[in-house]
């Protein structure tokens, strides 16, 4: 016993995350506004590259690394292929065996983390490094999700509990597992992980039976969540970066727009032109945003927009 807690600390020392001073079940603090800033930006301050794999209908980017290289998937017939695309050349990669494979995250070495679903459909964590694949399971653990990854090669995920079926999130390294200790809510999913160890997702309140997500973010036992200004908007924080920057979304009469909250303050909307929804899901720390678009026909585009100078 002695020598498997010994080797929980040192993980946890290690990714400089999860004080142990911090338990499930804690209070959840109230959700914080905007703070006084300066104009924040908006949509026509960027400008939008959009990223389509060749001869694919859709295509979906969900992450970015410091280097700007983005992965995803695209839709192959039935299937889902993962690709990363770095100095403007795609490389495609399939689990094998499986006939849905995506890349989520990505950091600096190009390692991948991503999800494969099996012919049930159940989902399964993978890290793709050195052009080799691992499953990342998880012991009691079924539909793992695996999200993100930072430069210490921590992967961010989620899990379906095969007892409790609650959804449970978790970092896992070299086959070990811990669970992020977050504040009873009726819903939270954690998706983005920077090299601070800084981690953001979204959650709904226990109790809240119209299912208005709020954004958060967790760091060292510190969990702020973050409710959008606008009455009736739902912040979704998919990513951030290793500035501290956050990107999400919000819907906002029919249109999605992407979103950045950096310094206590959303401080700029995104929309792909013409989109009907704007999805960003990671930032550079030089300020690069990638993500995906919904044309007006509902097909899925990936982008990158950088700020116009």
């Amino acid at each position: 016993m002695k020598a498997a807690r010994a080797v929980l600390l040192t993980f946890l020392a290690v990714v400089v995350l999860l004080p142990l001073a911090l338990t499930a079940g804690g209070a959840l603090p109230a959700a914080a506004g905007a703070a006084a800033a300066g104009p924040a930006l908006e949509p026509g301050d960027f400008d939008y590259t959009a990223i389509d794999y060749p001869g694919a209908p859709r295509t979906w980017v969900f992450g970015v690394n410091s280097e700007s290289d983005v992965v995803g998937r695209y839709l192959d017939g039935p299937a889902w292929r993962g690709f990363m695309l770095r100095d403007g050349v795609f490389t495609t990669f399939t689990y094998p065996g499986a006939p849905k494979t995506t890349g989520f995250g990505v950091n600096s070495r190009g390692d991948i983390a991503g999800t494969f679903l099996d012919s049930g459909g159940k989902g399964h964590g993978f890290l793709l490094a050195d052009g080799r694949f691992t499953e990342i399971a998880i012991d009691g653990g079924i539909d793992v999700y695996a999200y993100d990854i930072n430069d210490s090669g921590v992967v961010l995920g989620r899990y379906e509990d095969v007892d409790t079926h609650e959804w449970v999130n978790f970092l896992w390294r070299d086959g070990k597992h811990v669970t992020l200790p977050l504040p009873t809510v009726a819903w939270a999913e954690a998706v983005g992980l920077n090299d601070r160890g800084e981690v953001v997702g979204h959650f709904v309140k226990a109790g809240d039976d119209t299912n208005h997500m709020i954004g958060f973010l967790y760091w060292k036992g510190s969990f702020t969540a973050v409710d959008y200004p606008q009455a009736n908007a739902m912040a979704c924080f998919q990513g951030i970066s290793d500035t501290g920057d956050v990107v999400g979304h919000v819907q906002l009469g029919q249109i999605v727009y992407g979103t950045i909250w950096a310094k206590g303050t959303f401080a700029g909307t995104l929309r792909v032109p013409g989109a009907k929804g704007t999805y960003p899901h990671g930032m550079t720390p030089s300020g690069v945003v990638a993500g995906y678009s919904v044309d007006v026909s509902g097909y899925q585009h990936g982008f990158v927009a950088s700020r116009k100078r």
